[in-house]
């Protein structure tokens, strides 16, 4: 384990990180963080999960037109 080095958590978790870094001992210690995912989406948008398992955020997608503040879904 060298200071300084990230790696994906073994278990699989996309969204969790360990990096190795040294404590206030000054010993080397794994630090787990997660990437937190904005799931918020502007008017017209919808949050899709991502379905590959390696990915952790999904994204906004594209699900109507906005036209003076009014929504309009493809086909109506």
């Amino acid at each position: 384990m060298q200071e300084g080095s990230s790696w994906n958590d073994p278990s699989g978790d996309p969204c969790k990180n360990i990096t190795c870094t040294r404590d206030s001992n000054g010993e080397l210690v794994k630090k787990e963080s997660f990437e937190a995912c904005n799931i918020d989406c502007p008017t017209g948008w919808e949050y899709i999960i991502s379905k590959d398992p390696h990915t952790c955020c999904g994204k906004c997608v594209q699900t109507a037109c906005v036209v003076d503040d009014v929504l309009y879904k493809p086909g109506i």
